[in-house]
């Protein structure tokens, strides 16, 4: 039993040890590179990041987990991303607004606004690291006819600008996903 257990420590040990070589080949290698070399390597990811993007965008798969909302007045307020999200899912739009520390009439402490999206009008940009924009109609019950603006840079960081029809404004800030990659967990809608 105990050589057992000495044969198992030692292949953790060698396991550990393997990655920890790895992982530093590839920091020395990002080491080695001059200046320009790192740069065009950044601008090569962020293209590749870029085109994930979009071909999320593209296929109404996304999701933008919010982890602050900013109103019209400029009030800024940090959110838990699993129960704030503005996301798509085809043809239809929600967008969720929570709090851990009450119970809202969707179960997670806020709303949840579902509707059907219309004019889905995708912007690439003309560099190829720049943001992706992309403007959208809203509408449903709850809702009304509201206006989204997102704008994901290629790093993932989106901003999602939602108007609603008497001028109200919301901002949601946060990281852009794949609905698949998300943590959201999607309240009731009441309407």
């Amino acid at each position: 039993m105990r050589k057992l257990f000495s044969i198992s420590l030692f292949c953790l040990f060698v396991f550990l040890g393997v990655q920890v070589i790895a992982q530093d080949a590839e920091t020395v290698d990002m080491k080695s590179m001059s200046k320009k070399e790192r740069k065009e390597y950044r601008k090569k990811l962020a293209i590749e990041q870029k085109q994930k993007i979009i071909a999320l965008i593209q296929a109404r798969n996304w999701v933008l987990e919010a982890t602050s909302l900013q109103l019209r007045s400029g009030q800024t307020f940090q959110l838990q991303p699993t129960i704030n999200f503005v996301g798509v899912d085809q043809d239809y739009a929600t967008i969720q607004l929570g709090s851990s520390f009450t119970v809202g009439s969707n179960g997670v402490g806020g709303v949840t606004l579902d509707g059907k999206t219309s004019r889905y009008e995708i912007n690439e940009g003309k560099k190829p690291d720049s943001s992706v924009t992309l403007n959208m109609i809203v509408t449903g019950p709850g809702i009304g006819t509201s206006s989204i603006f997102l704008t994901v840079s290629p790093s993932g960081n989106a901003v999602a600008n939602l108007i609603g029809m008497q001028g109200q404004r919301l901002t949601y800030r946060g990281d852009f996903k794949s609905l698949i990659e998300s943590r959201v967990f999607k309240g009731m809608p009441r309407f």
